[in-house]
């Protein structure tokens, strides 16, 4: 389902930035990082290997994304060992999310930074469960410098975790615990005598700093473009001060109960877990509280902060599955003739919305700006203009060669999007100036005093840049794609012509 049709969609403008890095990667040979750019260097090693792998175009970039969103649902059912049936509710609504598999098909770092988290997560409860010290201390340490490596806003999850464990701890001392059975498979810790063995082994120091030792070597090699800019390493320590910059104040500014509109319209299911996160908290066991605890209080950070893209849900999606998980298996083990069918019935409902709000807006409605989630998302005529070139190659191969000239005020994902044809030149129209090319792209307020010096006939199509952007006009010169131009246009010669007509 995730794989199906990945280039729907045309390339949003953070997808055209990230394949523009990638571009620069190949001509530097590694990642140049910049504290400014608010995102750390592993997601763009990862979308250069893919291209190495499947060649370069927007559908090699979202495999990245597509392949750790699929790792994401397995990572959540794997929490199955600890948690039983919860998991595996969990797992279900992680799956059928609109969220999870809109943005799984999205080549941002999002997707991927969920992914550390739960690894995080898994390592933690695989070490408190005494299920396996040397796997726990991997995946935790391995989930901590990923986060790291991904994106700046790791502290933001780790600070609400460590909250969230605080929390779950108060509310065991004022409230007895309820009995849910989480159905852990715990190891055995006995030994042939009875004795019991220890649960980390004798060379766990050494292992610890091997293990925290490479991770942070790692680290330092990805900041530091494998010691070719070595003042990466000090930038990587400075990159919270400007994203603090942008989460106070950057355009994105959303009010305080914008994540409960979006859950509103689209993830009933987590909607539903956050509702009955305060009722199933007060009664649940230590682990039940924790993860009540880690979904309001990631769902009240985000919101405190004004900087909102509706991407950043996905980072309180997570959490809410297991709540959800632990209200159905809560009522469940509570009424277990009644209360069985209605919440396994209630929840089935939920789970199926959302999976059709997911068909909606991944398959039928994916670059409508009427849908939230296709937020500031490049209009479909960047796809059209990108077939009447490659048709136009096909062709002709010399065609290559044309020159476009893209003379509006804003450009992406245009830079990465048209990059591989070399007479592509980026200058903004200024009155009085000649613009001559193969293909123009202009502000639609430019159209008179574009059209009074065109040199020769051209079809004019109107579009758009993106939702948030005034319209645009794409020229196409008509000598050049007479013979491969397909749909509806206006064909515009110059003023001593004085032709148009419709062909």
């Amino acid at each position: 389902m995730l794989l199906y049709r990945l280039d729907l969609r045309p390339p949003h403008h953070d997808e055209g930035v990230n394949g523009w890095y990638v571009i620069q990667m190949w001509r530097q040979g590694f990642f140049h990082y910049d504290p400014g750019n608010y995102h750390g260097p592993l997601f763009f090693y990862l979308l250069q290997l893919s291209e190495m792998i499947f060649g370069k175009g927007i559908v090699a970039l979202r495999l990245v994304t597509v392949l750790f969103g699929v790792l994401n649902t397995l990572l959540v059912l794997a929490h199955r060992r600890f948690f039983g049936r919860i998991a595996v509710w969990a797992a279900v609504v992680m799956a059928f999310s609109p969220a999870v598999i809109f943005y799984a098909r999205y080549a941002i770092h999002e997707t991927v930074l969920i992914f550390f988290q739960l690894l995080f997560s898994y390592g933690y409860f695989t070490y408190i469960r005494r299920i396996s010290w040397r796997t726990g201390v991997v995946c935790m340490t391995a989930g901590f410098f990923g986060t790291m490596m991904i994106k700046e806003t790791f502290f933001i999850f780790f600070g609400t975790w460590f909250i969230a464990l605080f929390v779950a701890a108060v509310l065991g001392r004022i409230l007895p615990e309820a009995k849910v059975s989480e159905e852990p498979r715990l190891p055995a810790t006995k030994g042939k005598k009875g004795v019991s063995l220890p649960f980390a082994p004798p060379d766990y120091k050494a292992f610890l700093y091997r293990t925290i030792g490479l991770s942070a070597l790692v680290t330092i090699l990805v900041f530091s473009g494998f010691l070719m800019n070595p003042h990466g390493i000090i930038d990587m320590f400075l990159a919270l001060a400007p994203w603090m910059k942008t989460g106070m104040g950057s355009g994105h500014e959303k009010p305080f109960f914008y994540w409960l509109e979006l859950m509103r319209r689209y993830e009933w299911p987590t909607l539903a877990a956050l509702i009955a996160a305060v009722v199933v908290g007060l009664r649940t066991s230590r682990h039940g509280r924790f993860w009540c605890a880690l979904a309001v209080g990631t769902v009240l950070a985000y919101s405190l902060i004004p900087y909102k893209t509706p991407w950043i849900i996905l980072n309180l999606i997570w959490p809410l599955c297991f709540v959800f998980g632990y209200a159905v298996e809560s009522i469940r083990q509570s009424w277990p003739i009644v209360g069985k069918t209605i919440v396994y019935v209630s929840a089935g409902l939920l789970i199926a919305a959302g999976a059709g709000l997911a068909a909606r807006v991944s398959y039928l409605r994916p670059a409508d700006p009427r849908e939230p989630y296709v937020y500031t998302h490049s209009h479909p005529s960047i796809n059209d203009l990108k077939t009447h070139i490659q048709q136009a190659c096909a062709r002709h191969p010399e065609a290559m060669n044309m020159r476009i000239v893209v003379a509006i005020q804003q450009t992406w994902p245009l830079p990465w999007t048209l990059s591989d044809y070399p007479e592509l030149y980026f200058n903004p129209f200024k009155a009085g100036e000649p613009i001559q090319g193969d293909v123009l792209l202009v502000d639609i307020q430019d159209q008179q005093q574009v059209e009074a010096q065109l040199d020769a006939p051209y079809y004019r199509v109107q579009g758009r840049l993106r939702d948030a952007y005034n319209d645009i006009l794409y020229y196409y010169r008509e000598a050049r794609f007479r013979d491969s131009w397909q749909g509806a246009a206006t064909l515009v010669g110059p003023p001593s012509l004085h032709q148009e007509r419709t062909p």
